[in-house]
């Protein structure tokens, strides 16, 4: 393989950054001998009266270790992620029990204060 061409690994990388992200549904790459589409799946609406939980600061969003995934059962004091300021890990809690719907900021993202973060389905 030459220099010219992507490799397994740069190809593989680039689906999961794709597959990672909500930013776009479509993606074309026409680069080093290779063209590639990739299309994802559109996300489900978040249930009827889902409950957002929004950003208290300005930083950036971290995912909670291990991540918590939709679809999770969650307590109030369940915490989705934390904001990074400056390096200070805050963290952000459901506030709500019931189910993740859906996170909405990607790891790394920059956020503002009130940005909506995640969505919880609360309990009934």
């Amino acid at each position: 393989m030459s220099d010219s061409e992507l490799t397994q690994a740069e190809l593989q990388r680039i689906v999961e950054l794709v597959g990672a992200s909500d930013k776009f549904s479509e993606f074309h790459l026409k680069a080093r001998g290779v063209e590639i589409d990739l299309r994802s799946r559109m996300p489900q609406p978040p249930a009827l009266g889902a409950v957002p939980v929004e950003s208290p600061r300005v930083g950036r969003f971290r995912p909670a270790q291990p991540p918590i995934e939709a679809g999770s059962r969650v307590a109030p004091d369940t915490v989705i992620g934390y904001i990074d300021v400056l390096g200070v890990l805050r963290p952000v809690a459901a506030a709500r029990a019931g189910t993740l719907a859906r996170i909405l900021a990607g790891g790394g993202e920059p956020v503002e204060y009130g940005q909506l973060l995640a969505l919880i389905a609360p309990d009934a």
